[in-house]
């Protein structure tokens, strides 16, 4: 909370060893041990959605956010060997955020749990449905050239328990089939294809309050030097500590580092770099990442951090 809410060290230092005591823990071990329980709960979230839905999460940029996100961010996704982290701007509040910037929206589910109409069939299912969206959107005061309209149908084989989405479109059938072998590891062509529920998603114009600046690379000022304990990289050290507001588009630092701002803390271990995009983004990048910055760069700012 920008230094308003005053941590009492001592009193938290000995709830911490009461609580490690009974286990011959030391308050640093509790400590430890609850960032290491929090990280693999978040982990064990993200295989959720990710490889047990055929993604491999290696390819994917891990986007934090919450007052939380960052201070586990980076070690999540060492974890999963995740490349890079995406911090957006105002990261503690960013739901109440985009709550903000987000479009009017109005969804509408019907079930139908039949064999998969042809496209002629498909739109006049669809029909009644967009005319009750339109209505609603209409009556919120949004002209009909404002209204985006997202058709998507929730499919499965036969026999199977479980579907999956796919927006409306040509080679319907085609791109059912290559997402069961993505998600699944086969195919079944042999076996008819159920819709089982139509989705229509009906969106309003959205303002966009984001606006990208000039980014000028350059090596981020830290304000002080702290003494830290981290786990997820870098161990007991003495870390440069930045202030996020104060860091400007193209500034870059290596970990370890601690970045503060008003509404979170972003941990940056030892092997990663951190850097400020043109939206005011922070972004992480691994290690085999920050050989793309070439030897000369990034050892300049390692003897700097």
């Amino acid at each position: 909370m920008s230094g308003e809410f005053q941590l009492d060290l001592a009193k938290s230092k000995a709830t911490l060893t009461a609580l490690g005591a009974p286990a011959g823990l030391s308050a640093t071990q509790v400590a430890e041990s609850i960032l290491q329980i929090a990280s693999a709960d978040m982990e064990r979230a993200l295989r959720r959605v990710s490889l047990a839905e055929g993604f491999d999460p290696r390819r994917l940029t891990l986007y934090a956010f919450g007052g939380a996100g960052g201070l586990h961010a980076a070690w999540v996704a060492s974890r999963l060997g995740m490349q890079k982290v995406v911090m957006p701007p105002m990261a503690g509040a960013f739901s109440a955020v985009g709550l903000l910037a987000a479009p009017p929206r109005r969804t509408v589910v019907q079930s139908i749990l039949h064999a998969l109409p042809n496209a002629t069939e498909r739109k006049q299912l669809f029909a009644p449905l967009e005319i009750r969206l339109r209505k609603e959107l209409h009556a919120d005061g949004i002209p009909a050239r404002g209204i985006r309209l997202r058709r998507i149908l929730e499919l499965r084989s036969e026999g199977q328990a479980a579907e999956f989405p796919l927006l409306e479109g040509p080679r319907l059938l085609q791109r059912f089939h290559d997402e069961h072998q993505r998600r699944f590891g086969y195919t079944r062509p042999d076996r008819p294809v159920l819709l089982i529920n139509l989705r229509l998603q009906a969106d309003g114009p959205a303002p966009n309050p984001w606006r990208a600046q000039r980014t000028r690379k350059h090596q981020a000022k830290a304000v002080e030097q702290r003494q830290a304990v981290l786990p997820e990289g870098g161990g007991r050290c003495t870390v440069d500590w930045y202030t996020r507001e104060e860091l400007q588009p193209g500034a870059r630092l290596l970990g370890p580092a601690v970045i503060a701002e008003y509404s979170g803390t972003t941990v940056v271990p030892k092997g990663w770099l951190a850097r400020v995009d043109g939206f005011g983004a922070l972004e992480l990048l691994h290690s085999e990442k920050v050989k793309a910055y070439g030897p000369a760069k990034a050892s300049g700012m390692e003897a700097n951090s």
